[in-house]
């Protein structure tokens, strides 16, 4: 792990910040929350990003530079995902485009956040691109960019 880390630093030239982290349940209580269980048994909190800014001159950098960066970001981010199988994410620090979210960001309370979802929003009036239920809707953007400016159609 620390190689890939080292990785995404020096060659990728990414900022990676990473926590010591062990949030046992005796500590943290409640084990029937929504956060991923992974959590329980983590050591290390950590995240790659890219501090330089997407707008450029004044203007958005067009979506193909802004999709390759992103692509060339996610590559070292997959080395982290394939030496920690089973792990996950913080969605709030997380990347939108996770590609595995629902695993990432719930593990196995997914299918029980589903559930509670249909039941108690059986219209999907509540919507975030990365919750329990949203693969069901997509936001139509003409340019592929994961924005949320355009309108929420059934996928």
């Amino acid at each position: 792990m620390v190689q890939s880390i080292h990785a995404a630093v020096e060659d990728g030239g990414y900022t990676v910040n990473a926590i010591p982290y062990a949030p046992t349940e005796e500590v943290a209580g409640f084990p029937n929350d929504a956060v991923i269980p992974a959590f329980r048994e983590t050591l290390m909190h950590a995240i790659a990003f890219d501090s330089a800014s997407p707008v450029k001159d004044g203007r958005v950098l067009p979506a193909k530079e802004l999709n390759a960066a992103h692509a060339r970001l996610d590559s070292f981010v997959d080395a982290w995902r394939k030496l920690t199988p089973g792990s996950g994410a913080y969605m709030n620090e997380a990347d939108m485009q996770e590609p595995e979210w629902q695993q990432s960001f719930f593990g196995d309370h997914y299918l029980q956040l589903l559930q509670i979802k249909r039941r108690r929003d059986p219209w999907g009036v509540f919507w975030a691109p990365t919750t329990p239920g949203s693969e069901l809707w997509e936001v139509v953007v003409p340019d592929g960019l994961p924005l949320q400016t355009g309108p929420l159609c059934r996928t």
